[in-house]
This record gives C-alpha cells, structure tokens and sequence, in this order.
C-alpha cells in the first residue's frame, strides 16, 4: 500500500485571524485516509494552535526551544524538520514561512511548495514586504488566492502569470455554542435587538464610521445595542468617541471573546463589518453559516459572498448615512432579517462551508503529489 503523503501546514504562530481559521479548517478536515497532517510554527503557538494540540491535533514549534531572538537561519530548523518527519508537502501562510519554505524548496526539491496568500489589499503593503513577496513568490509551485479580488491585485502587483495563481475561496464550518454561560443578551432587554462586530481593533476595520453610524441610528431606534468583540490599539480611542458621540448606554467593548463564532454570533440579530478593506473575511461566513444578516463594506469578496439586498446588505467603505439606513431597515423589519439570514445560511452552505474550500486545497495537493 502507498503509505499516506505527509502535509505540512506551516506559519510563523496559530493566534487569532483569517490565515488561523484557514490552517485549523484545513487540519479538521483534510482526508486522514490520504493525508497526514501537521501544523508547523515557526515562531510561537498561540490561542488556535494550543486548542488545536489539546484536541489532539499534531502542532509543533518549530523553532528551538530557548531562541527568542530574530533567527535568520530558522529555514536550517525548518529543512532538518522536513527531513525527519518525510514531509512530501508544505503550505504555507504567512510572508515568514513563505521565505523559509521558498529557501528549504531551493536546496531541498523533493518536496512541493504551496502558498496562501491571506493579505487583502494589495498593493497597499510595506515596502519591504512588498519586495520579499516579489522575489519569493516564484518558487512555490502553486499559488493561492483566497478571492477573486486578491488574485487580479496580486497579479497586477507582482506580474504574476494568470496560470500561476488559483483562487481557493475561503471557508468556515458550522459552530455549535461551547460556552453556554455566557449570556451577551443581558446587554439587551427583552425588545431591544442586538448588533455585533467582530474584529481587531485597528484602522482597517473602520470602527470610527461604525461610531458614526451608530450614532446616526440611535436618532432613528432606540431598542438597540452594539457589541463590539476584539482587541487593538484603537481600544481607548474607541472607547472616547463613544462617549463623547453619547453612545455608553448603546455600544459595548467586549474585548477579546473566546470562539467569538460559537459565543457571542448565537447571541445577535445582525452582524455588522465596516472594513476599509479585506481579503476574504472569515468572520462574514461566520455570521452566515448562523442564519444572521450581515451588514458589510463593498471590500474585498464581499460583494460575491454577500447578494445585496438578497442576503445582507453592502454600502461603501466610510459611508456613514448609508450603513445606518442599512441597520435601521433591519432593526425595523423582523420578516427581513429573517429572510436574509436563512438566504445567507443557505449561500453559506453551498459554496463557503469548510468542506468546499477543504475539496479546493485538496485538489492542489493531489495535483502536485
């Protein structure tokens, strides 16, 4: 019998982001009648990868025990560890892995070399990013796309030949609640609804507007509240623009919430995303793979994922009138909210579950083994 191929999911750490729910998808689902399947870290564990150990998954540190400081010759670590463990694939998923992957493939052939690339708007990067990418991506020999946005900047940025890069949606799989105990309706009375926002606390995420939007609802609704669920530098500054715009009784900072998917999305009535840009978010399929209206900037794969006016609905990125027009058409209509959560869900199902995305992966693995 051929022994089963041995598939290295690699990344520089499993906290929390796009890249993260990708890699855990992949290491749930991935066919273990045909595939081996480990995660490799390059730099530290995190959140995702130690949940993923504790469930009995094969998560590795790669990296030394002991070497904190900046390791550019971590690749040797990484090419003795291809070795010893025959892996016959590598994936990888951030810039960092995608050098030492791309190095470890140049002395070392025998295996293949796939890249994801999870970054959203290109060309809009650090410079030096930038030119490490154009150099390195040339040697995968296969690259990945998570959306068709991202796959049309990626080759309009790098001159990537259009038979060089696939287009491997992104997924989610269904989340059941693994926190019974935490209530987030005790933030809402019995009539009052309840919005939600999932996201690090950075500019991209456009949490400004969001405040602004809110604010301009509140003249038009009272029986909402918001939640806001993530952690970033912008925290305090959020915090003050809420108070300031009247909004303390209206919008909470929830700070990190542990499997946000399976705690806090059961708990609202309509999930709400006003990024400046994305790549493909993970959290949109999250929130409609749970029946919930979403409410999203046109950025990214957002306007393939979500049918304007069927499913949700899109406004531009910093529109402030026209996200609170949207909120408020939900807040107002149950009938509506009902019909675009199950027409998400069912969108959800046929084209963004983590299967779909899984069979995707698979198919390049194949392909290439």
């Amino acid at each position: 019998m051929k022994r089963k191929k041995n598939i290295l999911l690699l990344n520089s750490t499993l906290f929390i982001g796009g890249a993260e729910s990708v890699i855990a998808a992949l290491c749930k689902n991935l066919d273990r009648t045909r595939f081996n399947v480990i995660i490799g870290l390059l730099k530290e564990q995190g959140t995702v990868a130690e949940k993923l150990k504790a469930d009995g998954y094969d998560v590795v540190l790669i990296r030394k025990p002991g070497n904190d400081a900046v390791n550019y010759l971590s690749f040797l670590e990484l090419r003795a560890f291809i070795r010893s463990r025959q892996i016959d694939l590598v994936h990888t998923h951030d810039l960092h892995s995608l050098i030492d992957g791309s190095i470890c493939r140049l002395v070392n052939p025998s295996f293949k070399l796939v890249h994801t690339f999870h970054f959203g708007n290109y060309p809009f990067r650090k410079k030096r990013y930038l030119l490490l990418e154009r150099v390195f991506w040339r040697i995968p020999d296969r690259l990945v796309a998570v959306g068709n946005v991202q796959k049309h900047s990626l080759m309009r940025t790098f001159g990537i030949p259009d038979h060089r890069i696939r287009t491997v949606w992104n997924g989610v799989g269904t989340a059941t609640r693994t926190d019974p105990t935490a209530d987030y309706r005790k933030y809402a009375s019995n009539d009052t609804l309840v919005i939600g926002s999932i996201s690090t606390l950075i500019e991209q995420k456009g949490l400004t507007h969001l405040l602004d939007s809110v604010a301009e609802l509140k003249k038009r609704h009272s029986k909402f509240v918001v939640l806001i669920a993530g952690e970033g530098h912008l925290r305090a500054e959020l915090e003050k623009k809420s108070e300031l715009l009247g909004l303390t009784r209206n919008v909470h900072f929830l700070g990190w919430v542990k499997d946000a998917a399976s705690s806090l999305i059961p708990a609202i009535d309509i999930f709400v995303q006003s990024s400046l840009w994305e790549g493909m978010s993970m959290v949109v399929l999250e929130a409609m793979a749970q029946g919930k209206p979403v409410v999203a900037t046109t950025v990214g794969e957002n306007p393939y994922v979500i049918d304007n006016g069927t499913t949700g609905f899109l406004t531009e990125p910093a529109d402030v009138s026209g996200m609170a027009d949207s909120l408020g058409r939900l807040l107002s209509d149950q009938e509506l909210r009902g019909r675009f959560g199950k027409a998400g869900k069912e969108k959800w199902s046929q084209k963004f579950g983590a299967d779909a995305m899984t069979t995707g992966y698979s198919g390049i693995y194949n392909e290439l083994l």
